[in-house]
């Protein structure tokens, strides 16, 4: 006897499985932003200091050569950001071992190697355009030394050492600041000194550079260069963040080329410096989510929790920043920077743009969607062409305007790319109409800037405060309902369907809110075992109507009844609800019965036609036996089938003596054709044997009154019929039985049978495919609906004492390797993959799209 959990092959994810999680992603994602976002304002603080210093030190030439020298390395430090680290970061966090480390570290040494050496030319080159060769010698040195740390940086990202990672980032700003401070009183040109600095500052990284374990296999240059995947990937990143590099640098390189006056110039670039704020907050969210969301799929949850991040924080800085008085402006800027003041609020919505696109963009890096790289290239020639014709109409302030209006067409396209492929869900959440009041509250107090300046103040520190300790809220146990006509309180049926989906209920609720949909009188709601059971109000309707009603109200239901999974167990006479056209939860349906062929012997009617169409709506199948899941196969091809059996209480010993016992047992619901009532009768009395039949069970009022007819036509007065026994009168008759008769032309599984092997009683039946689950081990078949054959297995088992004793003890060493708790096991685990699927983890999707070859798992 085996318990199954297999599953149809399908075509194999190509991308990687995800390393296990030690803590959960958002927990790990959200603590991580947080600590970037302290470690971006604290940088961001030591760097609005180091410029506002620099202001003072520096003409407003060298300062302008400067801030365009800033604005190449912050370019260069972007694209390298994601053409290394991130590439390292997201193989390491989807690795599987040692060695696909090692081999993610040599391939991010290697690209750092090449893609340094070409940024160090190209802005070398460029630098040249607006400064001496010296400074365009120091600009190339300190973007090679950017691109070389950047591994530690990766290292430090994929292996979620974020804490770490945030204290080297603000030792690298404290460092530069200090060594740009005494660099710009020695050399001979202030402003070389001070981009010198940007270099000494990543010395902190060479302390967390990753060492190679001692025996790690060395790896050649070619075997790096032939990791044509890690290439086209770090090459699709690195075209990706290029581009938003370029979009993020462009107004404020272009404004030291076009202007002729260094004061507004560097007015422009001190403005822009503070306003690009939000997008310094987007790299810090995005540089946590990004290993969590390289494992998991497009548009999940973990995105909406990153985008409310950024958006919670950002816009009441934005907003502050778009309000500022001009009186404000010139008490922070020295006079010649007051330029600053009027570009300010464009400058300020310019960030927040970059810092959406920038968000944006990570969400497609995360999956491998290199295709918005159309759309940013497209923005790329928008955005020039706003800035040149703001120059043009208005000077620096038309040009602040441009780069404004370019950044939020370029952020709108994405965005909508972005909520078309990944799902509105994205957005799902952001603040409306807070950030307006909050910018006509400000608007109102601008005339009146002391007042001004303490409601900013306080708008700032209480959206800063909000966004480092808002406690996440506790995770919501995902909510699964189940859906089935048969209950145990229902007088109709109370098969073993019932049984089953109560046990199944009662495991899942261990880590779900679980959900029992089935009949009641009058819609009632009970709880039992931490599961809820609500009913239908149906059963005024009978049992065949009132399956109708049931099938009819399910998709009404599943519209109705909030669920993140939805487990249908088959109803007649239809079977399948068709529920997964009307949820976009997954539905597992669950064939305990596929009662189409047996509708066609009752009624005459093509239920199955309607029956076999309805499986293919389906993804996920649960078959009882191998047969059934070959016949679900091969009506829902694309379904992925898994078998698991049913399972019974776990009875150490079986009853003794074994081989005892004082009657036949039939038990089961009363349906004389499906059941094979109408041909026990007759076998029974053409083998009479010994030992009296005890039928037990019930049905509806037609088939009961069917089986008086044929107990009046075949009975004896050996046989007797007890009608519906509870637990405690079910157990004696179990335990005084001799063996059981399952006469049945149709079953899913045959509990009941499985039930009598846990009390060491054998089990007479038809060779049916769908019974060999039990597989010769405390059985007995004959030839399928052959009344002399089950005739002589009654007879055999009558009067062969020693051979239903040996079949007695091999069916109850057969049952303990079906206990509910393995078998439950098995639907906890189904249902906790199919939830992961459902949430993107890219480690379940892998595995359910590419599962092992099916085999028949022995449990014990």
């Amino acid at each position: 006897m085996t318990a199954t959990a297999t599953t149809r092959p399908a075509p194999p994810d190509t991308r990687p499985a995800a390393v296990p999680e030690h803590r959960g992603d958002e927990a790990t994602a959200v603590d991580g932003a947080r600590w970037f976002a302290a470690a971006y304002l604290a940088v961001g603080a030591l760097n609005y200091g180091y410029a506002l210093v620099l202001t003072h030190l520096l003409a407003p030439g060298a300062f302008a050569r400067f801030a365009a020298g800033q604005s190449l390395l912050l370019c260069a430090s972007a694209v390298s950001v994601v053409a290394v680290p991130w590439v390292l970061a997201q193989e390491l966090a989807r690795s599987r071992d040692e060695e696909q480390r090692g081999a993610a570290v040599a391939f991010a040494v290697c690209t750092s190697l090449i893609g340094g050496v070409l940024s160090a030319l190209a802005v070398g080159a460029i630098g040249v355009e607006f400064a001496g060769p010296l400074t365009a010698a120091v600009l190339a040195v300190v973007t090679l030394l950017i691109y070389l740390t950047r591994v530690t940086v990766g290292w430090l990202q994929g292996c979620e050492r974020l804490r770490p990672m945030a204290g080297v980032a603000v030792a690298e700003a404290a460092l530069k600041v200090g060594a740009g401070l005494v660099l710009v009183v020695l050399a001979h040109e202030a402003q070389v000194g001070a981009l010198a600095a940007f270099g000494v500052g990543l010395l902190p990284y060479l302390l967390y550079w990753p060492r190679r374990r001692s025996g790690a296999p060395r790896r050649t240059w070619r075997g790096l260069l032939a990791r044509t995947a890690l290439w086209r990937r770090a090459a699709g990143i690195a075209c990706l963040q290029g581009l938003v590099a370029v979009l993020a640098a462009a107004d404020v390189v272009l404004v030291a080329i076009l202007s002729h006056n260094s004061a507004q110039a560097a007015g422009y670039q001190a403005a822009a410096a503070l306003g690009r704020t939000p997008y310094f907050v987007a790299g810090a969210v995005a540089m946590a989510f990004f290993p969590a969301l390289s494992r998991r799929a497009a548009g999940t949850p973990l995105a909406a929790r990153a985008v409310r991040m950024y958006t919670g924080v950002t816009l009441p800085l934005v907003a502050v920043c778009a309000t500022v008085p001009a009186a404000v402006v010139a008490a922070v800027f020295p006079g010649s920077l007051s330029s600053a003041g009027p570009v300010m609020p464009w400058a300020a919505v310019s960030g927040f743009a970059l810092g959406v696109i920038s968000l944006a963009v990570l969400f497609f890096q995360a999956v491998d969607d290199y295709a918005v790289r159309g759309l940013l290239a497209l923005g790329v020639p928008v955005q020039g062409a706003a800035l040149l014709a703001g120059w043009q109409l208005g000077g620096v302030h038309g040009l602040a305007v441009g780069a404004s209006c370019g950044l939020l067409v370029v952020a709108a396209l994405v965005v909508r790319r972005l909520v078309r492929c990944h799902g509105a869900g994205v957005l799902a959440g952001l603040p409306r109409l807070a950030p307006l009041l909050l910018v006509g509250v400000l608007l109102v107090l601008r005339p009146h800037p002391v007042v001004w300046a303490a409601a900013a103040v306080l708008v700032s520190v209480h959206a800063v405060l909000r966004f480092l300790t808002e406690r996440q809220e506790e995770p919501r146990r995902p909510r699964v309902v189940v859906s089935s006509y048969d209950d145990a309180q229902n007088p109709a049926y109370r098969g073993g369907g019932a049984v089953v989906i109560e046990q199944i209920a009662r495991r899942l609720a261990e880590r779900f809110e679980v959900t029992v949909l089935t009949v009641g009188r009058r819609g009632s709601v009970r709880t039992a075992d931490g599961v809820t059971y609500r009913g239908l109000p149906l059963s005024w309707a009978g049992p065949r109507a009132g399956q109708l009603l049931f099938q009819a109200a399910l998709p009404l239901m599943a519209r109705r009844l909030r669920h993140d999974l939805w487990l249908e167990s088959f109803t007649p006479p239809f079977s399948a609800a068709l529920l997964p056209l009307f949820t976009r939860a997954p539905v597992i349906g669950l064939d305990q019965v596929r009662a189409g062929r047996v509708m066609w012997h009752k009624y005459h009617l093509p239920f199955f036609l309607a029956e076999r169409l309805s499986f293919r709506c389906y993804r996920d199948l649960v078959a009882l036996n191998e047969a059934d899941a070959a016949e679900l196969r091969r009506y829902s091809p694309r379904a992925r089938v898994h078998v698991i059996a049913n399972g019974v209480e776990d009875r150490p010993e079986p009853v003794q003596p074994v081989g005892g016992g004082d009657f036949i047992l039939y038990l089961g619901r009363i349906d004389t054709w499906q059941k094979g009532l109408d041909l026990l009768l007759p076998a029974y009395r053409q083998a009479a044997p010994a030992l009296p039949l005890v039928l037990a069970g019930s049905g509806t009022e037609g088939e009961e009154r069917q089986l008086r007819r044929l107990l009046a036509l075949h009975g004896r007065d050996d046989v007797t019929w007890l009608g519906h026994v509870g637990e405690e009168h079910k157990d004696r008759i179990m335990r005084e039985s001799a063996f059981m008769v399952m006469p049945s032309r149709h079953e899913t599984f045959g509990l009941v049978a499985l039930e009598s092997m846990a009390y060491g009683k054998p089990v007479l039946h038809f060779d049916l495919p769908c019974l060999r689950w039990m597989n010769g081990e405390g059985d007995l078949s004959v030839p399928a609906f052959d009344v002399a054959a089950l005739a002589g297995g009654i007879r055999h088992l009558v009067e062969d004492g020693a051979d239903r004793a040996r079949l007695g003890r091999a069916a109850h060493l057969a049952s303990r390797r079906l206990s509910w708790t393995v078998v439950t096991g098995h639907y906890l685990d189904l249902v906790q993959s199919r939830l992961a699927c459902a949430a993107g983890d890219t480690a379940a999707i892998a595995a359910a799209q590419s599962p092992p070859e099916p085999k028949m798992i022995r449990t014990v």
